[in-house]
């Protein structure tokens, strides 16, 4: 009888160490998980991020009065200098939308640079966490999509004063490439996109 006694007791000590054991395991672990998803919060700076302004909207994709309203102006005569002197005579045969300052969008396309936005500030968070700015910088990009999604040109329309800065923001652009073949509303009128933004970096 003692023994049966002293089994069941040793019986319900291993069930209770168990079950001890196994709520600090979860506990560690939902810490742990916690504080893993707090220091990558702490790690996004959102300053850092590549804020590019929409070339062709007086708001930026935030909804933030942008400020080319003081230039709009000047954008334009350059983005048309710019277009009328494209140097690569094998895109002036094609069919290129090009969007200006001026340029309405329709559905397809209000998507297509949303989602081109998208994966530049992605690659843009993570290329600019490496360097430490010294002063905002603001540089004008012109980038050709083809219908694949592919990235067959891009050429600086504004220079941001800076090697490093300019280098940067062609480099995330690259590597943000490939991007999203066009729809077939897109493919119906064009065989290239072309994209001209301003890319602010913050310090």
């Amino acid at each position: 009888m003692t023994r049966m006694l002293k089994r069941e007791s040793f019986r319900r000590w291993d069930f209770s160490k168990a079950f001890i054991t196994s709520l600090m395991i979860h506990a560690i672990l939902i810490f742990g998980l916690g504080f893993t998803l707090f220091q990558i919060q702490e790690r996004f700076d959102p300053q850092r991020v590549v804020n590019i302004k929409f070339a062709n909207a007086n708001f930026d994709s935030l909804g933030n009065l942008s400020s080319l309203n003081n230039t709009q102006e000047t954008i334009n005569d350059e983005e048309r200098s710019v277009a009328n002197n494209f140097s690569n005579q094998s895109f002036q045969a094609m069919s290129i939308r090009r969007l200006e300052a001026n340029s309405l969008q329709n559905d397809s396309e209000s998507r297509y640079l949303n989602s081109w936005q998208r994966k530049v500030e992605t690659i843009g968070f993570y290329e600019t966490n490496r360097i430490s700015f010294e002063q905002d910088s603001m540089t004008r990009i012109k980038a050709i999509i083809n219908a694949e999604g592919e990235l067959v040109d891009a050429q600086i329309l504004q220079s941001s004063g800076s090697d490093e800065i300019d280098n940067l923001a062609m480099n995330i652009l690259k590597e943000a490439s490939p991007f999203l073949p066009f729809d077939d509303q897109m493919l119906s009128m064009y065989e290239f996109i072309e994209i001209v933004r301003d890319w602010n970096f913050y310090k």
